[in-house]
């Protein structure tokens, strides 16, 4: 495993973590999450991110159990907080921190991070609060998810880091907000780094022309449909190809480009067993030559970059309640 970025505590994170939406309290019981978080231990991966309305907070309290044992100052663990409009009082806000502290069975969060940008919140009051909290030292550092770079401005002093959706598909992130984030000194997380298993290849089906799901949950198959189109089968269709050329994994292309080209600090990946960890992990171990990061940026730039404003969208259409 590779590592890069420093917290405040000294340690380094590891380049890959693990994610938790779709999978752990939801679609994957806690035996099978057990084992993903046991194999990511072992293969050197010490980021974790979860969220309090993941599993309904079954994600959260699985992961704490699984790392009760753990070296605290040797992992991170990530959530975040997401407050309706109009309860942006000091004592709910502090009580849901308090409520995912409880179910981390963690005495601090290494990364506190507001959940989704909306206009009708006050994320000043949310961000004064965890500001007050990271001075307490409950947490240790804080983040904005799916924040676009005009909105991160007025915030920048408060903020630590920015998890944003980036992959190959999805490329959106490199107009404004990595800019920016670089440029204050922010760690930058990503999610959905294969694209829902897109970027594997696992629902490609050549003869057809099209995507095929592969028994997929009803409840999360419809967050592959903002992927399943015929422009985004093309693009997946020339990438396999260039995997094929070059003698290199789906999963390991995906992943190393995103690692190898230094936007990001952490890539959070997504996986239902052992095997999927590690194959993962793999990605670390290979860099990628300069014609073959040259050859896929010629496949994926111009479809995700082309006639983008500024403003960019900050995630595909999901649905922001469970992402």
């Amino acid at each position: 495993m590779r590592y890069g970025a420093t917290l405040s505590n000294g340690s380094r994170l590891s380049r890959i973590g693990l994610g938790s939406w779709l999978t752990y309290g939801s679609h994957v019981d806690e035996c099978a999450a057990q084992e993903c978080i046991d194999a990511a231990l072992d293969v050197g991966i010490n980021v974790f991110d979860t969220a309090p309305n993941y599993g309904g907070g079954a994600a959260e309290e699985i992961l704490g159990r699984a790392l009760r044992h753990q070296d605290r100052s040797k992992i991170a663990i990530l959530t975040k907080i997401s407050v309706a409009p109009g309860e942006e009082t000091d004592r709910n806000i502090f009580g849901l921190f308090d409520a995912s502290r409880r179910r981390l069975k963690t005495d601090y969060v290494d990364i506190v991070k507001i959940h989704h940008f909306d206009y009708s919140t006050d994320n000043a009051r949310i961000l004064d609060c965890l500001q007050r909290l990271k001075s307490d030292g409950a947490i240790r550092g804080i983040g904005v998810c799916n924040w676009a770079a005009s909105h991160m401005q007025k915030h920048l002093a408060q903020i630590d880091c920015t998890q944003n959706q980036y992959n190959l598909l999805w490329r959106y992130p490199e107009r404004d907000v990595f800019r920016l984030s670089k440029s204050n000194g922010l760690l930058r997380f990503s999610w959905s780094s294969l694209a829902q298993g897109v970027l594997t290849g696992k629902y490609h089906h050549e003869q057809r022309g099209h995507f095929v799901s592969r028994g997929n949950h009803p409840q999360t198959a419809r967050f592959l449909q903002p992927w399943m189109n015929r422009e985004t089968h093309q693009t997946v269709t020339k990438l396999m190809a260039v995997s094929e050329h070059h003698s290199i994994d789906m999963v390991n292309l995906a992943l190393s480009w995103i690692i190898q080209t230094d936007r990001i600090d952490c890539a959070l990946i997504g996986a239902r067993n052992a095997a999927q960890v590690i194959a993962s992990a793999c990605a670390v171990d290979d860099t990628l030559p300069l014609d073959l990061v040259n050859e896929i940026d010629s496949v994926t730039s111009n479809e995700s970059m082309d006639g983008v404003e500024s403003s960019e969208p900050t995630a595909i259409d999901f649905d922001k309640s469970r992402t």
